[in-house]
């Protein structure tokens, strides 16, 4: 298996040609790091060819995965704000009652 970040010369093994996102080697850059739970499950297989149609699955999944847990911290980040905005809601309620 080959790594690629662009289509130059894939043409000679295209179906052993892992084409992978653009990395930089920047802090935030996790393309290979997010390659490594991918690369141990297709070490168990004993055929690597088609690995490319694998890893857009693997991806698309990855992704998916991802944005539910944003999903899921941004609801969470909501409700631990809410409980201390409607304690101030009632603070200054009972202030305006006397």
């Amino acid at each position: 298996m080959f790594f690629k970040d662009s289509l130059i010369n894939s043409h000679y093994q295209p179906d052993n040609i892992l084409l992978i996102e653009s990395f930089e080697g920047k802090q935030n850059d996790r393309v290979l790091l997010d390659l490594i739970p991918f690369l141990t499950e297709q070490h168990a297989l004993p055929d690597m060819r088609q690995v490319d149609d694998r890893y857009v699955a693997y991806r698309r999944a990855l992704k998916a995965r991802l944005k539910k847990e944003d999903e899921m911290d941004l609801q969470r980040q909501a409700e631990s704000k809410a409980p201390s905005e409607n304690q101030s809601t009632m603070h200054s309620e009972r202030s305006s009652e006397k």
